[in-house]
């Protein structure tokens, strides 16, 4: 069963709070205006290939401002199974800041808590990819541009995950949404 409660023989190592890490922040920031832009000019190239007429109306920007938002709650949903896949209990949701995000108050292993960050932008990832690939190009544009939110608004996911790597072996962390503490075994 997992633990909700300070593992013993474990010590308190930092915090990364992505609202009040101006550092952390730029980095997200500026990690998805790249990923952005280049996805943009990759997508440019493909559609102008694959996709004959390009129109949209008020219609299509409604469905996709819905698409968005369904995406937004799935991505968190998603976090939320892993969390519960892994712990026994479902995570809580919210909204902070510039942030929609899951927590748990479990601790989880880094190999766990890697899955639980990347889980979405792989999932949905695959998913929007096949839809690109297998349905006819006038959709290739709504889906594309839902994939590019998808990893863009990934970015916070992949930097966490890029940290926790950098981390000693054996840490766990406890995720309050915005806010990580990291703990790690106490030596000798």
């Amino acid at each position: 069963m997992k633990q909700f409660e300070i593992p013993l023989g474990y010590k308190y190592l930092k915090t990364i709070d992505l609202l009040k890490d101006k550092k952390a922040a730029i980095i997200i920031n500026v990690l998805s205006i790249i990923i952005t832009i280049i996805l943009i000019v990759i997508g440019a190239i493909i559609s102008f290939y694959i996709v004959d007429e390009f129109q949209v109306g008020l219609k299509d920007v409604l469905l996709f401002i819905g698409a968005i938002v369904i995406y937004i709650i799935l991505h968190e949903a998603v976090h939320g199974i892993w969390f519960r896949i892994f712990s026994g209990r479902w995570g809580n949701f919210g909204y902070k800041g510039i942030y929609f995000y899951a927590g748990s108050k479990a601790f989880y292993t880094k190999r766990e808590y890697i899955i639980i960050g990347l889980a979405p932008i792989i999932l949905f990832g695959i998913i929007f990819l096949l839809l690109n690939i297998f349905l006819p190009p006038k959709y290739f544009i709504f889906f594309y541009l839902l994939q590019v939110l998808n990893i863009s608004g990934g970015a916070g996911d992949l930097y966490v995950a890029y940290l926790m790597k950098k981390l000693p072996r054996g840490a766990v962390f406890r995720d309050h949404g915005i806010r990580i503490e990291i703990y790690v075994p106490e030596v000798g």
